[in-house]
């Protein structure tokens, strides 16, 4: 029993304390031992605890420097789908740009007749280039979106389209030339840009016929018509279907023109009438 009793204060005097309570002021007891609280011991603890809870936070946060898809990060950067930085397609600080350079008229042939297009370009892409870096001038690929609207059209075989080039030169709708065949040879254009049918001067009942041509006003035939029974030319190219342009009284009988005489009021005594074809 001695001997016993001889270990067991041996065990009890290598041991400081047993509880917080047999320790001082500011002190713990941490294995037997009275230590500071705030001594290497606790340090390590409160160092594992700490790195218990980052760990905790990694897992139930984004990792650092994560943002928000979507989010305008700077110039020419957006947050990404995946959380990260990408480039912007377009951004509102970049400089205007201009696809003006590239609008111009366009002659296009549609069946019979010829139409002027004005072509205008937009942006087909956004102004970045980068992350940081916005697009400094234009260029084909960016001004790819095309747009056409009818300047201009010219309709048929007896109009014709001028200009219609470049940027500057706007188009315009002229009739062909009075008299110009069309529809295979079968008609001839007016002056109005219509195609009608050819049928020269040999309809008009007239005592002669002098010539056939073009003027300004038209194509006509000259007609040497003596009818005293019809007041005037006015009078007698309506009873053939067409119009009077001109009169003159005729020198001769032979077609030869005389004083101008005008269309209205001068009997057809030797008159030479001018009638549209």
């Amino acid at each position: 029993m001695a001997i016993g009793a001889v270990i067991l204060l041996a065990s009890c005097a290598e041991q400081d304390c047993t509880k917080d309570s047999d320790c001082g002021p500011g002190e713990l007891c941490k294995g037997g031992e009275c230590r500071p609280a705030g001594g290497p011991g606790a340090d390590q603890e409160q160092d594992g605890g700490a790195d218990a809870d980052a760990s905790h936070d990694a897992e139930a946060r984004p990792e650092q420097g994560a943002c928000s898809p979507g989010e305008r990060l700077g110039l020419c950067t957006i947050c990404g789908a995946d959380g990260r930085p990408a480039t912007a397609d377009d951004d509102a600080t970049c400089p205007t740009l201009d696809c003006g350079v590239y609008d111009a008229y366009q002659r296009t042939p549609v069946g019979e007749d010829t139409v002027c297009y004005w072509i205008s370009h937009s942006p087909a892409t956004g102004r970045c280039l980068a992350m940081g870096s916005c697009r400094a001038s234009v260029d084909e690929a960016y001004c790819g979106a095309e747009q056409g609207s009818v300047a201009a059209r010219a309709e048929g075989e007896c109009r014709t389209l001028v200009g219609c080039a470049g940027t500057d030169v706007p188009p315009e709708v002229q009739a062909r030339p009075s008299g110009t065949p069309c529809d295979g040879g079968a008609g001839e254009c007016w002056l109005d840009g219509e195609c009608s049918p050819y049928v020269g001067c040999t309809h008009f009942e007239a005592t002669e016929i002098c010539e056939s041509g073009t003027e300004p006003r038209g194509n006509y035939c000259d007609l040497y018509v003596d009818r005293t029974e019809i007041f005037d030319c006015n009078t007698y190219c309506k009873e053939n279907g067409s119009t009077c342009i001109d009169s003159w009284n005729d020198v001769a009988g032979d077609c030869e023109k005389g004083n101008y005489e005008g269309c209205a009021g001068h009997t057809l005594r030797n008159q030479i009438c001018r009638c549209r074809r």
